[in-house]
C-alpha cells in the first residue's frame, strides 16, 4: 500500500469499481484537495441503466469520516437500482416488486467510523423522486385492499408518474 499524497488533483475514469459487494460501472471521478478533506465530482456515472452526477465532500474527523453532498440521477431503472444496492438492506419492498424509470435529486450526509463502516442509523438523506412508467408487482401488502378491488388487479399495478419527497 502506498500512502496518499498530501494534496490531490486527479481524474479517474474507471470501467468497473467494486466496493464491498457492490459493483459500479462507468465511473468518471475528479478528486481535488487533501485526503482528509477531499472534493469529489461524479460526472455521468452509469448506474442502473441511467446516469448519476454530483458533488461530494469527504472529510476526516476524530471519530471517523463523513461524506456529504448532493447528487442527481436521470432515467435510473428502479428495479436494477434496488438490486444494485441489495434492496437497501431491507426485504419489504424489493427490486422484484418495482419497475419504472427514476429521476432523483438528493442531498446526503453519510457518517463512517474509523474503519470506514457506514453508520447507517446516523445517515441523513433528503430526496425528491420522480418515477415514470412505473409498476408495482406482487407486493403482498396490496392484498389487504382486495375487499375493495379484484385481487388480480392488485398483482400488477401500473402508473404513469409518481413523485415523492423523502427525508
Amino acid at each position: 500500500s502506498i500512502p496518499l499524497p498530501s494534496k490531490l488533483d486527479l481524474r479517474l475514469v474507471v470501467g468497473k469499481l467494486y466496493w464491498y459487494d457492490y459493483q459500479f460501472d462507468g465511473l468518471d471521478v475528479r478528486l481535488n484537495g487533501k485526503p482528509d478533506d477531499l472534493s469529489i465530482r461524479l460526472d455521468n456515472w452509469q448506474l442502473a441503466d441511467g446516469r448519476l452526477s454530483g458533488l461530494l465532500n469527504w472529510k476526516a474527523h476524530a471519530t471517523g469520516h463523513q461524506l456529504r453532498g448532493s447528487m442527481s440521477g436521470k432515467q435510473l431503472d428502479i428495479s436494477k437500482l434496488f438490486k444494485s444496492f441489495h434492496n437497501f438492506d431491507q426485504d419489504f419492498l424489493t427490486g422484484e416488486h418495482l419497475s419504472g424509470k427514476l429521476d432523483v435529486k438528493m442531498s446526503m450526509l453519510m457518517p463512517f467510523d474509523k474503519d470506514f463502516n457506514l453508520i447507517s442509523r446516523q445517515m441523513e438523506l433528503i430526496a425528491d423522486l420522480d418515477l415514470q412508467q412505473g409498476g408495482l408487482r406482487n407486493f403482498e401488502p396490496m392484498n389487504g385492499l382486495s375487499r375493495f378491488v379484484d385481487a388480480k388487479e392488485l398483482q400488477d399495478l401500473r402508473f404513469q408518474r409518481l413523485t415523492n419527497h423523502i427525508e
